[in-house]
């Protein structure tokens, strides 16, 4: 889940926004997918905006600590990203602390945070 979820989060592309971004909250709950919400639209739009073209990818990812329905899991990711700034993709890194929690019978990304 925290795969699929991040990688829904980094692999965006300008053609494809309302589609990636729909796929992001098929895989969210709780906080997470209240602040997609919010922003949703404006998400979208600014992919559009600066022709956002991510491409990217799972390098690894672990099960931190686990507690009932809920999990934390640590994700190493990468992606070629590339925007009307800079047409040339340039190669970032991700580290993220993901949150899942399982909501009727799914596990769903109820927190995503970028750690150093």
């Amino acid at each position: 889940a925290a795969h699929d979820g991040v990688l829904a989060l980094i692999d965006v592309h300008t053609d494809s926004a309302d589609d990636d971004l729909a796929q992001l909250r098929e895989r969210s709950t709780g906080a997470f997918a209240e602040e997609l919400s919010g922003g949703s639209v404006g998400f979208a739009a600014s992919i559009r905006d600066a022709a956002v073209n991510s491409d990217g990818r799972i390098d690894s990812a672990a099960l931190v600590s686990e507690d009932g329905d809920s999990g934390v899991v640590i994700v190493a990711a990468s992606a070629q990203v590339g925007n009307a700034d800079s047409p040339t993709a340039t190669a970032r890194s991700y580290r993220l602390r993901v949150t899942i929690d399982e909501v009727e019978g799914r596990l769903l990304m109820s927190s995503v945070e970028f750690v150093p």
